[in-house]
């Protein structure tokens, strides 16, 4: 857990971490999915008009205008266990923070 105080002291928000070692195949499938759903858009562009400008720069939403990190979290989870029913593959991985 002293880890965990020395990414918090140093500015972290967030940590995902794994609570046992797990496959690195599968923690890249998880970190590749949780930026995945993080950091897209929610909407696609909208055209001319007064929003036009508003769908160029979305509300920022946890990263740059997606899911909420928690969620995005959830999501890739999910999506892990949907390929890996084992919780070996997914279980372990735990979100620490905002």
């Amino acid at each position: 857990m002293n880890s965990i105080r020395a990414f918090k002291v140093a500015g972290a928000r967030s940590i995902i971490m794994s609570l046992w070692k797990v496959d690195d195949e599968a923690t890249q499938e998880l970190m590749v999915s949780f930026y995945k759903h993080w950091l897209s858009p929610t909407q696609p562009p909208r055209r001319g008009g007064a929003n036009a400008n508003a769908a160029l720069n979305p509300p920022l939403r946890g990263g740059k205008g997606g899911a909420t990190k928690r969620s995005a979290f959830l999501k890739a989870q999910k999506e892990l266990k949907a390929k890996y029913p084992n919780p070996y593959y997914w279980g372990a991985f735990v979100m620490v923070g905002e």
